[in-house]
């Protein structure tokens, strides 16, 4: 990321959004980039347990089942305490109980946190004044977090859901496109790249794609394009490149 200026990962419900979100805020906190997230979806320790099951590599249904062995709580721990000690400055994330769903409460935490990036997950989930007129209003939203990022020199990264029409698409893969963004106002307008993410598993069921990611750099204002498939390892909620180290088939190390 580049360019401070808005991004946007677009993906249909089930598509790893959030997965993805988390496994970035993690490398880029590990690498002294301050990140704050607003978990508009779902809970915030939630968000937290993703990236804590990315980061110590344990089982992330022991998160949320609380089934950890003994040894497994005890490594828990010690995890959480490093990463607390390590990392609590440079993120921060807040959820709907926080208040965080109405833009002039995103911009009191931005401003007051002040993050290197921060991340809107997801704008469909803020609170509008009129659902009549809600295509306008997250247009607003969208203007609003690029505005926000320019004045406090930081990357928006907005996750949107679009629509499931695509699914319908005749034969073959229903990749998700940047028509599909149309529903959601000026999404694709404002943004200087936008990411749309593909988990074929969600539509095949097959072992094989249980593993895989694919997300298409679909707009990029300075650059070129692409599709991208990296290896999702479902049990600890981590992304891998698949160019830069050897994998298993379910996307551990070799």
């Amino acid at each position: 990321l580049l360019y401070r200026e808005p991004v946007v990962i677009a993906a249909r419900p089930s598509n790893l959004k959030t997965t993805l979100c988390a496994d970035r805020a993690l490398y880029w906190v590990t690498h002294g980039i301050k990140v704050q997230i607003f978990s508009l979806e779902i809970p915030s320790d939630m968000y937290l347990n993703k990236i804590l099951s990315q980061y110590s590599n344990i089982n992330f249904s022991a998160f949320l089942h609380n089934t950890f062995t003994k040894d497994q709580f005890e490594h828990f721990n010690k995890i959480c305490t490093d990463f607390k000690e390590a990392f609590t400055p440079s993120l921060s994330i807040l959820d709907a109980m926080d208040g965080v769903t109405h833009t002039q409460n995103i911009e009191r935490a931005v401003r007051m946190f002040k993050p290197d990036i921060f991340i809107v997950d997801h704008i469909g989930c803020l609170s509008y004044g009129n659902p009549h007129h809600r295509r306008l209003e997250v247009g607003d939203a969208v203007k609003f977090f690029k505005w926000l990022g320019i004045e406090t020199n930081s990357i928006p990264i907005i996750v949107s859901q679009i629509s499931r029409q695509a699914e319908t698409r005749g034969e073959g893969p229903a990749f998700p496109s940047l028509n599909d963004l149309k529903e959601t106002s000026e999404l694709e307008e404002l943004a200087t790249l936008v990411f749309l993410l593909y988990y074929p598993y969600r539509y095949t069921s097959l072992h094989e794609d249980k593993f895989k990611l694919r997300i298409e750099l679909a707009k990029n204002r300075y650059g070129p394009v692409g599709v991208l498939t990296v290896h999702y390892n479902p049990e600890i909620c981590k992304l891998r490149d698949t160019n830069s180290e050897a994998f298993t088939e379910e996307g551990n190390p070799s």
